[in-house]
């Protein structure tokens, strides 16, 4: 048996080799675990700034929506509008129809009462060219009278009663 020391010598290599080995495995795992610590505070940094996105995104979202219903809102406004708007000018069509039937049966009226205007007319013109006629046979009578004598009045007298009497009629 040798040296008692050196059983104990080559006992203390093992441990140290072991305590080496150990002390390496907790630098290793303690460099794992600042990498590890590193990449989850960088994670959470990247949590915390998608939330805000995420927050950023929902508010934006959110006023989108309202505006969506204001827009929808003005939307069914425009509608109804549009609706009314429709109906008044079905309405105002139908009355300007009417009116164009109404003026059509006014022209009608007008032009026969233009008609009957005119056939009066060319009647009183008759009337006067006949009184005219009458009143120059009255006055030849009256003349061939006065030259002739009285004798000749009650002949012509039958003819002019008749136009006359049509005259006052």
């Amino acid at each position: 048996m040798g040296d008692p020391g050196g059983l104990a010598s080559g006992g203390r290599k093992v441990w140290l080799a072991v305590a080496t080995a150990e002390l390496a495995i907790i630098l290793i795992l303690a460099a794992g675990l600042g990498h590890f610590v590193a990449e989850e505070r960088w994670l959470h940094s990247k949590v915390l700034a998608l939330r805000e996105e995420m927050a950023s995104t929902n508010r934006t979202l959110q006023e989108k929506w309202e505006g969506w219903d204001v827009c929808k809102n003005h939307t069914h406004v425009l509608q109804r509008n549009v609706t009314n708007l429709t109906q008044e000018v079905t309405r105002l069509n139908s009355d300007i129809a009417q009116q164009e039937v109404e003026k059509g049966r006014l022209r009608d009226e007008i032009s026969t009462w233009k008609n009957t205007v005119q056939h009066l007319q060319e009647q009183k013109d008759q009337y006067h060219r006949e009184v005219t006629w009458l009143q120059q046979q009255l006055q030849r009578h009256q003349e061939l009278r006065s030259s002739v004598g009285s004798t000749r009045l009650p002949s012509l007298l039958p003819l002019l009663a008749a136009p006359l009497a049509a005259l006052l009629l």
